[in-house]
Order: C-alpha cells, then structure tokens, then sequence
C-alpha cells in the first residue's frame, strides 16, 4: 500500500472538509435572511427602489472589493482573510438586528456584506487549489449541497423565530452561526492543516523557462469576458428578494410558509449541484454551463407567466431558481486553476466574484427600478429571461472557443 499517497489524500480530504463546514455556515445569513424581508421592508418602511438597494448592497459590495480581496489574499493569506471577514460578518449582522431606519440599515447591510465579499473568495481559492482538478466539480458540488442543507435549518429556525419574536432576533441568530463558523475555522485551518491553502500567500505561479510574463490579469479581455458571462449567469439569484414580495401581495404567503417553499427549492439544489458536480467533472464543464443558461432562462419565464393566478408555475420558477442559484459559480471557479495555465488563481476568483457581485447589484437594482416604474413585477422578469438568453450564447461561445483552440493544439 502506498502510505504516501493514501496521506497526501487524507490531508486534502481533511481540509476541504474543514472549509465545507466554515462554508457552509458562513453562508447561512446570505441565504437564510430572505424569508424574513417583507418584516424587514415594513419595519424599515422602504420603498421597492430602496429594498432593491438593500438587497443589492451584496453587488455593490461585491463589486468594490472583489479585486482588494484578490490582492489580500495574495498578500495575506487565505486563513486572515477569511478571520477577517468572519469579524466584519458578525458586526454588521448586529448593527442590521439594532436597526431603526433606511441609513442604519443600509449600514449594518454594508459592513456585514463587507465581511462575506473578502471570507468567501478566501474560503474559495484555498479550496480550489486544494482539491485535485479530476474532483473539483464535484466537491464544489457538495460544498454548496452541505451549504444548502445548513440553510434549510438554520432558514427555517429563523424565520420561526421571526414570526415569534420578531426578524432583529433572527438575525442575531444568523451573527451568532457566523461567530460558530469562524472558532472552527480558527481551531482547525492552522499549522499544517492550512499548508495547502496558504500556498496561495505570496504566490506568483510557477512560469517554465521561455514562457512570457502573462499581463495583469485584472486587465485581460477574456477575463473580463468571463466575467460577464458570470454576470448574467447569476441573474436568476436575485429573483428572491422580490419573489416574497409578490407572493405576499398577491397569495398572501408569510415568511414560514415562504421558508417551506425556498427549503424545497434548497432540498433540490442538494441533488442538482451533486449532480451538476459530478457531470461538469465528466462531461465537461463549458457543456453544463450552457445547460444551466438554459434552465434559468426558464426562471424568467415561469414567473412572469405564473404570476397571473398559475401558482403552481410560478413556485416552479423559484424552485429552479433556488436550485441553480450557485451553479454557475461553481463551475467558473471550478475553471479557475486551469484557466491561464494555472496562474494568479486567487486573482481569477476575485474576477469571478466580481461578475456575481455585478449581477446580484445591477438585477436587484433593476427589478426594484421597475417595479417602481410599473407598479408590477412583469418587466424584471422579462429582464431575468433576458439575462438566461445572454449567459447561455456566452457559456457556447466560450466552449466553441476552447473546442478550436484545443484542436489547434493537438494539430
């Protein structure tokens, strides 16, 4: 038996295991809060432009620190990072919980969202570069599944203690899962157990002799292209914060009986992003970035024909919604160490958070935009199917692209 081998399998198999857990919990506020938003839009008294801002504070959020997190991570490492997020998490979950007005709020939004954009590219990259590449589709996949059932319980204690005792407590809560997440990040990711993640402070790549000096990864074009397509491709994550809405105005559906319909949605995302993670590590990941384009389009379309009295179509629009909101992620940063031969990984993943930060800010922005101009909630979802169109032509020009560019190499 080759006990060097079976060691070096144990010791990744061990880490990842440690960052599914912090991951998972974690991520628990990001997704559990959302039952709780029509208490907390009548609370605040908000007007659908400014929930649209709340909500999309995750983009804007996103979006400015996406690539200080990359370079932090460079510098730093990934296991401060990710401590330091961790703290900036639970200050501003406790600020939002104390919040009186729209300034507060949007205050404790911002420096708890602070928090999750630098912990999660940290949390991500260490993984990423931990896992064997023939694998890392699939433990991508089971991350977001071991993520996804945390969510349904911690989502539904939540939102019963919402309907109880009120939301502020609820979101103590969800500080208090994030507190937890990070003493087993600090006990755990330490010494040589964080060797493998650590490998991405201060590391500029391996270049072989004779390779040119790649340019600034920030400033490439396909980078940005790539982007884009993660953009689009997470669309269909936003349409939550405005679903309960609809769901409240028109059924009248309070936030527990809301709960139970994003924990079915969660429930088949544990099977589809299984799923999802096995068949990107075998049939190719551009090939289901394209199948998942395709059914969110379908998101889109479920809801704007649902809405008008067809509930069954619509929770199947919010079903496939939920169940593919971190799809697309998990397939671009599946590609990040293979894209670029491997190089500036840490900087890849920013790009990749970046374009989801954009495409939570610019959908939640434009579905409140609309909903105010409209008085209705049609137009944002013509504008989801139309974001489902565009991530499904980039994810097959791509692949056409790489399908060339592969021949021309083997020729």
């Amino acid at each position: 038996m080759d006990t060097t081998n079976s060691s070096k399998i144990g010791s990744w198999v061990k880490i990842t295991s440690i960052l599914i857990i912090v991951n998972c919990l974690a991520l628990i506020p990001s997704m559990g809060y959302e039952p709780l938003g029509a208490a907390i839009k009548k609370t605040i008294a908000m007007s659908g432009t400014q929930w649209g801002f709340f909500t999309g504070m995750a983009g804007i959020l996103a979006i400015i620190c996406a690539i200080p997190a990359g370079i932090s991570i460079k510098r730093f490492g990934a296991r401060n990072v990710v401590l330091s997020g961790a703290f900036f998490m639970v200050a501003g979950l406790l600020l939002l919980s104390f919040a009186g007005d729209f300034i507060s709020a949007i205050s404790g939004r911002g420096v708890w969202q602070i928090g999750i954009r630098f912990l999660l590219p940290a949390l991500t990259a260490a993984l990423v570069v931990t896992v064997p590449d023939k694998y890392r589709s699939r433990v991508l996949g089971i991350g977001i599944a071991v993520s996804m059932l945390g969510t349904i319980v911690a989502q539904t204690i939540g939102a019963w203690i919402s309907q109880n005792w009120g939301w502020q407590l609820a979101i103590q809560f969800f500080a208090a899962i994030v507190f937890i997440s990070a003493a087993i990040f600090y006990i755990s990711y330490r010494g040589n157990a964080a060797a493998e993640g650590e490998i991405l402070k201060g590391n500029k790549d391996i270049i072989k002799d004779g390779e040119p000096e790649p340019r600034n990864v920030y400033l490439m074009p396909s980078i940005w292209l790539f982007c884009l397509l993660v953009i689009f491709g997470c669309e269909e994550g936003v349409v939550g914060s405005f679903v309960v809405l609809q769901m409240n105005e028109v059924w009248g559906t309070g936030e527990l009986n809301y709960a139970w319909i994003i924990n079915a949605g969660m429930t088949l995302a544990i099977i589809v992003n299984l799923g999802a993670g096995w068949a990107g590590d075998k049939f190719g990941r551009w090939n289901m970035l394209i199948i998942t384009g395709i059914l969110n389009t379908m998101v889109g379309i479920c809801l704007l024909i649902g809405q008008f009295d067809n509930k069954g179509i619509y929770i199947t629009g919010i079903l496939i919604a939920k169940a593919l909101q971190l799809t697309t992620t998990l397939f671009a940063n599946s590609m990040a160490p293979t894209l670029l031969k491997g190089r500036y990984v840490a900087g890849i993943i920013a790009m990749i958070a970046l374009g989801g930060g954009l495409g939570q800010f610019l959908g939640q922005q434009v579905l409140g935009i609309m909903n105010d101009a409209t008085g209705g909630y049609s137009a944002g979802w013509m504008y989801i199917t139309a974001c489902g169109v565009v991530a499904t032509l980039l994810a097959a020009g791509f692949k056409i692209y790489f399908d060339r560019q592969a021949k021309a190499e083997a020729a």
